[in-house]
């Protein structure tokens, strides 16, 4: 499946070598990509510039996120215009922007591979 590999940061051609040098996802550094693919020598990098468009993929994932973590608050019993729902999702996207970080990378990897 391609969600799995994409979660399990694999390689789009051959499913078996890793994009990113460091496999943990909530790393809180910089994390390197590797230029090729270990196993099949697919080259990551495609021209200079082409992870912008994973902005794109990046915001979609952050307001999804946003979103969950709002109704959630909803649910939970806080008003609809609480300040703690603001800090509670400004939160949520902190926390979880290393992983949308990778993520995004890799979807937009897989779309144009």
């Amino acid at each position: 499946m391609v969600l799995t590999d994409i979660v399990l940061d694999k390689c789009p051609r051959c499913k078996e070598g890793l994009v990113f040098q460091n496999s943990n996802l909530f790393a809180y550094k910089v994390v390197k990509m590797n230029a090729k693919c270990p196993c099949c020598q697919y080259s990551f990098t495609k021209e200079p510039g082409f992870y912008w468009g994973a902005m794109y993929v990046s915001y979609g994932l952050s307001t999804l996120e946003g979103v969950i973590a709002y109704i959630i608050c909803r649910l939970l019993g806080n008003t609809a215009f609480d300040p703690v729902n603001l800090w509670i999702v400004i939160g949520t996207m902190l926390v979880f922007s290393p992983l949308n970080y990778r993520l995004s990378r890799l979807v937009w990897l897989y779309i144009f591979s």
